[in-house]
């Protein structure tokens, strides 16, 4: 499991925060994950994960785009993930908790083939 935690700022605090809720249930279930948080949270550290790990599923805590939700953004507003590349989605579990993602990279990633957005 891959955790994408942002934070730099009052929004991202706070929804990086609920992201050590769920690390912390992993670590009393003895579950294995990689957290990108703050400085982290950028392509560059993301994709190393994925490319040296196993990554099954993908959790991100952060902003997305207004108002057509195409983005997800990383540290300091880094582009993490565009809606023209959703590669890193595909044959992964996705949980999402950023505004307007849903409509438009939710609905993409199933049809190029994440197993559940």
């Amino acid at each position: 499991m891959l955790i994408i935690r942002p934070c730099y700022e009052k929004v991202t605090r706070c929804t990086a925060e609920w992201g050590q809720e769920l690390i912390n249930k992993l670590k009393i279930i003895g579950k294995n994950y990689k957290d990108c948080k703050g400085e982290e949270a950028t392509v560059f550290h993301i994709n190393n994960h994925i490319e040296s790990n196993s990554i099954k599923s993908i959790v991100f805590y952060g902003h997305g785009e207004r108002p057509h939700g195409q983005k997800w953004f990383g540290q300091n507003k880094e582009i993490i993930l565009h809606i023209d590349d959703l590669s890193m989605l595909k044959s992964r579990f996705i949980y999402d908790v950023s505004c307007f993602s849903a409509n438009s990279i939710g609905k993409k990633s199933i049809l190029e083939g994440a197993i559940c957005y």
